[in-house]
């Protein structure tokens, strides 16, 4: 079992459906949502505006939620598009068109948003724009005839001036269009394609249909979720990971960010999991605004212990080795003493944040050799108890039990503990159930 989740686990991981971060104190704005970064292009510094973990999957995320709404055709000129975008840089000749009634021109440049173009009998250039371009070809069947473009809805009339440009340009797409091998595949596209796509979706403040819904789930894992700086990382976006100020639902919040002015919102497909260890009394500062937006789940040693330890091994008590069987029992006996009990009248309880963690005994589901048993109590769990009291060696001997303690410590230092009589010592802790 352990196996088949860390199997599916690794290939989300590499389909980028599923991803990790670690919060600490430094970590920024700029580093989590978008930032500013130096780059070195022919000697000179340039800044870029380069997308954190939380913006990416956020991009990601979104695209699957709507690319079921998004048609065939929008998909094959943005593809199409991005070919003729090559072919123009690559082309060592210029790219030479005529329109319909015979009259040449030259493709000049061409990015993201148009196309330039200059007549060759003419020394004006016009642009020829994106959009209303796809929305010719998109609707290219219909067309026999410059003219036919004013039919298209929602045309500008600077459109329908230039329109014998846009029709020869369009003939020319559609023949790239026929002569492809492949049809265009949406999981082909890139980040920044599908990031245009998102973008778009929410410049429109569309809504989607419930069957439209692609939910495919994407994973963000915040490990140390309490050490970040909440304001400093999430910044102005703590709001949006609220369920109903997501994308596409009713009070959908759709914010343009600082740096790249671009539109951003949080899809209801992607699932934040912030990990945590309250043994470091951190739970308690935790930011506000943070806790009322997520659910807490509590993983206590004891759930752990008993339901892993049963899944790789049947039940402690049945686990092929003795010394890991008696390691499990030791820590749930110790871990009674830590906690307390009606019968704990010694007043040596920590509370359930200082319970010893399922973390020291779990080891990618392999068995622990005897060697390794030895070295988990000698250098990790004994020196932990030292450490949560304090170094009061009478206090740490209530806790262990005057037999084990005899057996660990001379002069207040650990003995050379061995294979053989670690057994013994953790039975005798094992007494104290």
């Amino acid at each position: 079992m352990i196996d088949e989740v860390n199997i599916k686990f690794s290939k989300y991981m590499n389909e980028g459906r599923i991803n990790f971060v670690t919060f600490h104190p430094s970590l920024s704005y700029e580093e989590f949502i978008e930032g500013m970064r130096a780059k070195t292009k022919d000697g000179k510094v340039e800044y870029d505006v380069e997308d954190g973990i939380f913006k990416t999957m956020c991009i990601n995320a979104s695209f699957e939620l709507i690319k079921n709404s998004i048609s065939s055709e929008t998909l094959d000129f943005e593809g199409i598009y991005e070919y003729f975008k090559e072919i123009l840089f690559e082309s060592v000749e210029p790219i030479n068109l005529t329109t319909i009634r015979g009259k040449k021109f030259e493709i000049i440049d061409i990015n993201d948003l148009r196309i330039s173009i200059q007549p060759l009998n003419g020394n004006n250039q016009f642009n020829i724009s994106k959009n209303d371009l796809k929305k010719i070809f998109i609707s290219r069947d219909d067309l026999t005839s410059p003219t036919d473009i004013r039919k298209i809805e929602k045309i500008s009339r600077d459109v329908i001036s230039l329109s014998s440009y846009y029709f020869a340009i369009t003939r020319y797409l559609n023949d790239i269009h026929s002569n492809q091998n492949e049809e265009i595949n949406i999981e082909m596209l890139d980040y920044n394609e599908r990031k245009k796509y998102v973008l778009d979706f929410m410049n429109k403040k569309t809504k989607l249909e419930e069957n439209d819904y692609n939910k495919i789930p994407f994973v963000l894992i915040i490990d140390e979720i309490n050490r970040g700086n909440i304001p400093k990382i999430f910044g102005e976006l703590i709001t949006l990971l609220e369920p109903d100020k997501r994308l596409g639902s009713d009070n959908q919040i759709v914010l343009t960010l600082p740096y790249s002015k671009e539109k951003f919102s949080v899809p209801p497909n992607l699932y934040i999991i912030g990990t945590m260890n309250t043994a470091d009394r951190s739970l308690a500062l935790m930011d506000v605004a943070l806790r009322r937006r997520f659910a807490f789940v509590e993983f206590g040693p004891g759930d752990m212990l008993e339901g892993y330890w049963k899944t790789w091994w049947n039940t402690p008590t049945e686990c092929k080795d003795e010394c890991i069987r008696l390691t499990i029992q030791a820590i749930q006996a110790l871990n009674e003493q830590i906690l307390g009990n009606d019968n704990n009248t010694t007043k040596l309880t920590h509370g359930k944040d200082k319970l010893i963690g399922h973390s020291f005994v779990m080891k990618n589901g392999q068995e622990m050799s005897n060697d390794e048993c030895v070295t988990l109590w000698k250098y990790e769990i004994f020196p932990l108890l030292e450490e949560y009291y304090n170094g009061n060696y009478d206090k740490i001997e209530k806790i262990l039990g005057n037999n084990a303690f005899g057996m660990i410590y001379k002069n207040n230092s650990i003995k050379n503990l061995s294979e053989g009589n670690i057994k013994e010592v953790l039975s005798q802790i094992v007494g104290l159930q």
